[in-house]
């Protein structure tokens, strides 16, 4: 009786400590791929704002000059346009690739980090994806409350960007 009560102390221990346990036990470029993929997915749901939670409130692409608040607003604006009103499908998608040793963490405050990755984008139409924009970026993140995009340039590779 006592070790099942100290098998499920242990385990409930476990539970509310999960996060803490992540944090210490997960490295860094771990956290950094996991947050760029969760990023990818709400673009692909046509959710806006979670989408643009992987950005810093100061965010800047050096690229365009577009800020944090346009990005939002270009998105929302697709997310309104583009989805369709009956199934809420949307019909753009984003794939990320990330480039081998793209990424160094500094351990100076905050933490900050490069990444170097290319995101396709591709838009459906009936039952195929074409491309829309294959683009290479660099982002610099920093990590705050999680890591998140402080900066970014880019450089098309195929397609055309969003306007």
């Amino acid at each position: 009786m006592k070790k099942t009560l100290l098998i499920c102390a242990g385990l409930i221990f476990l539970f509310i400590n999960a996060r803490i346990i992540y944090e210490i036990l997960t490295p860094p470029g771990e956290k950094v791929r996991a947050r760029l993929a969760q990023v990818a997915e709400d673009f692909n749901e046509g959710r806006p704002g979670p989408c643009t939670s992987g950005l810093a409130d100061q965010f800047v692409d050096e690229t365009t000059k577009i800020t944090k608040p346009e990005i939002r607003g270009l998105l929302a604006r697709l997310a309104l346009t583009e989805k369709d009103p009956q199934s809420g499908h949307f019909p753009y998608r984003v794939q990320l690739q990330l480039k081998e040793l793209g990424y160094k963490v500094s351990s100076g405050t905050p933490p900050s980090v490069r990444v170097e990755f290319d995101a396709t984008f591709e838009k459906q139409r009936g039952e195929e994806w074409d491309l829309f924009w294959k683009v290479s970026i660099t982002a610099h993140l920093e990590e705050v409350d999680g890591w998140q995009i402080v900066r970014s340039t880019h450089q098309t590779l195929a397609g055309r960007r969003f306007r």
